[in-house]
C-alpha cells in the first residue's frame, strides 16, 4: 500500500555529469513512492554516493527557517516531515554506519538502524548500518546498547572504563587522551571497512567533525516553520568556516526544501 508522501520537484541539480543523478534536470517531478514495493529511482540517484570516492562522511540535519534543529518539544522529530523522512531513510539505506552523538541518541531515543523493506535492494551487502556513537560520560540507554554499537571515547574520559563491561572490547575505540581524536576514530572505522558514514548529529558531534575538516557532504532539510527561542543550530563549537558547493536542491509540495552540499574535507 502506497504511503501518503508528497511529490518532490528538482529545483537545482549541479551533480557531476558522471553521477547517476545528473540526468534529472530542474523541473523534474519525483512522485511519491510505494517504498514497500520498490525504491524511488530518481531520488536514489540524486543521493547516490559520489563515484570514485573511497571514503565519505555525510551529515544529515533538518532545521527550521530560523535555524533551530529542535522544535518546541526539544526534539528534532517535531520539525520533520514526510519529504525529509524519505531522504533520511534513503541516506541510511546507502550508508555503512550511522554515527550519532550520545546526547542525541538519548534525547531522540535511538534503538535501531532498520531499513524499510522497499529500500533493501539498495544494500547489496545486506544487513543494516552499524550504529556508532561518541561519548565522554558513557551514559548510554540500555535499548541503545542492544544495537551492539561501536563506541568512541578518549583515554581520560569516564566512558573508557565505565563501558568496559557493557560494550564488546573490539567495539570500544579509545581515540585520544583528554579529548576524542575524531580523525583517528574515522580512520579506524575506515580500516574496518566502513566506507560511507552517515552523521545524524547532534550539533556538538557535528561541530567537532566540521572543525576537524572531516565532513565530506551535508544533506540539509529546511522545515517550513519558525519556532523562535534559543534552539541549537546544526553545529556547536568554535568558528570553523567551511566552503560548500550546492549539489542538489529539491522542493516538496508541503513546503520543505531538501538540499545536498559538497564540503571540502581533509580526509
Amino acid at each position: 500500500m502506497a504511503q501518503a508522501l508528497p511529490d518532490l520537484r528538482v529545483l537545482e541539480n549541479n551533480l557531476d555529469p558522471t553521477h547517476p543523478g545528473s540526468a534529472l534536470r530542474p523541473g523534474t517531478r519525483l512522485p511519491a513512492p510505494d517504498v514497500e514495493v520498490e525504491p524511488e529511482t530518481g531520488l536514489a540517484d540524486l543521493y547516490a554516493p559520489a563515484k570514485g570516492q573511497d571514503f565519505s562522511v555525510r551529515a544529515n540535519f533538518i532545521t527550521t527557517l530560523d535555524g533551530s534543529v529542535i522544535g518546541s518539544d526539544g526534539r528534532s522529530g517535531s520539525i520533520n516531515g514526510p519529504a525529509d523522512l524519505r531522504v533520511f531513510q534513503l541516506l541510511r539505506a546507502t550508508s555503512d554506519a550511522v554515527f550519532v552523538g550520545a546526547g542525541t541518541a538519548r534525547i531522540e531515543g535511538y534503538s535501531d538502524t532498520d531499513i524499510p523493506a522497499g529500500l533493501a535492494q539498495l544494500r547489496p551487502q545486506g544487513g543494516v548500518p552499524q550504529m556508532v556513537t561518541a561519548t565522554r560520560s558513557g551514559e548510554l540507554h540500555p535499548d541503545f546498547l542492544k544495537t551492539d554499537p561501536i563506541v568512541i571515547t578518549a583515554e581520560k574520559q569516564p566512558a573508557s572504563t565505565r563501558l568496559r563491561d557493557s560494550v564488546r572490547e573490539e567495539n570500544l575505540l579509545v581515540c585520544g587522551n583528554d579529548e576524542i581524536d575524531f580523525s583517528e576514530a574515522l580512520q579506524r572505522l575506515r580500516e574496518r571497512g566502513f566506507r560511507n558514514i552517515l552523521c545524524e548529529g547532534g550539533p556538538h558531534l557535528m561541530g567537532s567533525l566540521i572543525s576537524a575538516g572531516l565532513i565530506t557532504e551535508l544533506c540539509l532539510s529546511f522545515s517550513p516553520t519558525v519556532v523562535g527561542g534559543t534552539g541549537p543550530r546544526i553545529t556547536v563549537g568554535a568558528l570553523s568556516p567551511t566552503d560548500a558547493k550546492l549539489q542538489v536542491l529539491l522542493g516538496s509540495d508541503d513546503g520543505f526544501l531538501l538540499s545536498r552540499w559538497l564540503l571540502r574535507p581533509q580526509l
